[in-house]
């Protein structure tokens, strides 16, 4: 079993954010291991076919949080973003980006940092000086029973 999440700190550095898998190692224990670090956010929302029969994502819900699927939904495909920052700020340089991506929404307002209470479905606007990249990807499932 793994478990994936973003540690404000990574091993190497602090506060330089850092993606961490938690996985169970044959015993009732974990082990946290750092994968990369620079990941500030990761968002996972899955695609789903809301009838079970077509194999197509028509809608896609959060992967974490009270969404409910559907009676006979099936889930047929993945949506992961990953927010990815420099490890050490840029003199002279000001991120004034807002990023909307997954659950966060400028409709819903913006936070200026990830950690703060509330800051979950809201736009980010970090405002800053380091640098940034929005990477996302959509993965089919194959193994979906209407396909």
């Amino acid at each position: 079993m793994h478990s994936y999440y973003v540690d404000r700190d990574s091993t190497q550095q602090v506060g330089v954010p850092a993606l961490h898998q938690w996985s169970l190692n044959g015993t009732p224990n974990f082990v946290d291991n750092e994968i990369i670090s620079g990941i500030e956010d990761l968002q996972v929302q899955f695609g789903i076919d809301p009838t079970g029969n077509s194999g197509s994502a028509t809608q896609y819900v959060d992967a974490f949080g009270p969404a409910v699927l559907p009676l006979g939904a099936q889930i047929v495909a993945v949506r992961i973003w990953l927010l990815v920052r420099s490890d050490v700020l840029e003199v002279g340089f000001t991120d004034n980006s807002t990023y909307q991506y997954g659950n966060r929404a400028l409709a819903n307002g913006t936070v200026a940092d990830l950690n703060t209470a509330g800051a979950a479905g809201k736009a980010y606007a970090p405002a800053d000086g380091f640098r940034r990249v929005l990477v996302s990807r959509t993965i089919m499932l194959r193994n979906a029973l209407g396909t």
